[in-house]
């Protein structure tokens, strides 16, 4: 899940609030899945990861 990763990680940096998040994953579909439940599933599972990082390690994943 590399591009869905840097997407997640863009998102991220633009320190998105509730409605923010949700509307990109759910709205703008960013991951470009069919059924936003998967969607919403792997946006949760991407980001729980990212966030164990500091601004600077998530800056890296968008590269």
């Amino acid at each position: 899940m590399i591009n869905e990763s840097r997407r997640i990680a863009e998102l991220l940096l633009q320190k998105p609030d509730d409605a923010a998040w949700s509307q990109a994953i759910k709205l703008d579909n960013i991951l470009q899945k069919n059924n936003p439940a998967t969607a919403i599933r792997q946006a949760r599972l991407i980001r729980s990861r990212l966030e164990l990082l500091d601004g600077e390690g998530i800056e890296l994943c968008c590269q």
